[in-house]
């Protein structure tokens, strides 16, 4: 600045002191042009801004959770989530095309269960896997699962499970115990060999779902099936599968109660193992 005057006044009363009458015209003209353009790139610019963060406030989460029911109506479908137990978490909405649609902004990944009007449908596993799309047909509320590959190992998980357990009580059914004394301990012998067999099948199974999830809360889920009162992975016989999904978990998943707690169950299966390894050495 000089006496007030705006730097490009200045510039031009040298040119005119100067005798360059023409030149100052063209220079003025260009200057005026410039700072035209400037000023309209930075307004654009501002606009450009504002429809953008118009669009950011107007676009809608993805859902993490997507529902479709045929055949069946619903009042209401909740999610709940697994802590210590199964608590309220996420209500669906109801969109024009008549999906259910969960999308709470923040989703820990954990072990969930879906309700449909108070009535419990499906376990779930949310993580860093792509959303689950579940469909619940018919009055027995078949469900079927799109995306979410935990998910659908669960119910895998269950559906071999379940089949086991009733293979074994229709094996137990044909036992009677008003058989001959000669012929009790061999049919007995006899039906406890074929359901170890269905259980090794079982296992088999079960084995494959292990492996194909590694580091995965699927993991825990095989470790705790039983059919009946047999555990089918036991913890003493099964123990490196235990120390190595405590492993696995606690750093995938450090803070999750269920995992908190195998952690706690681990140790002490740890400790054991380890007195008894010392039983041993002490007896040798």
């Amino acid at each position: 600045m000089e006496g007030g005057l705006h730097w490009r006044e200045v510039f031009l009363k040298l040119l005119i002191e100067m005798k360059q009458d023409d030149l100052a015209a063209k220079t003025w003209d260009f200057l005026i042009f410039v700072e035209t353009a400037i000023f309209m790139r930075k307004y654009l610019f501002l606009i450009g801004l504002m429809v953008l963060g118009g669009c950011h406030q107007k676009r809608q989460k993805p859902p993490y959770l997507l529902v479709e029911l045929v055949g069946p109506s619903a009042s209401s479908i909740q999610l709940q989530y697994l802590n210590k137990y199964f608590q309220p978490f996420d209500t669906a909405a109801v969109t024009d095309n008549g999906l259910w649609e969960f999308t709470k902004d923040s989703v820990p990944a954990g072990f969930y269960q879906l309700v449909v009007d108070s009535k419990p449908i499906s376990r779930l596993v949310i993580s860093d896997e792509a959303p689950a799309r579940i469909k619940i047909s018919g009055e027995e509320s078949t469900v079927s699962i799109v995306g979410s590959p935990e998910t659908k190992a669960i119910a895998q998980i269950e559906s071999i499970v379940s089949k086991l357990s009733g293979d074994i009580n229709q094996v137990a059914s044909s036992f009677h115990d008003s058989l001959p004394a000669d012929q009790f301990v061999p049919m007995r012998d006899s039906l406890l060999n074929r359901i170890e067999e269905l259980q090794v099948n079982c296992r088999d199974k079960l084995d494959g779902i292990y492996q194909d999830h590694n580091g995965s809360l699927v993991q825990l889920v095989v470790l705790y099936q039983q059919a009946g009162n047999h555990q089918l992975y036991d913890p003493i016989q099964d123990a490196s599968l235990y120390f190595l999904t405590d492993s696995l978990l606690k750093r995938r998943y450090p803070d999750y109660q269920p995992v908190v707690e195998f952690h706690h169950k681990v140790d002490s299966l740890r400790r054991l193992k380890q007195l008894n390894e010392l039983s041993l050495i002490i007896k040798n």
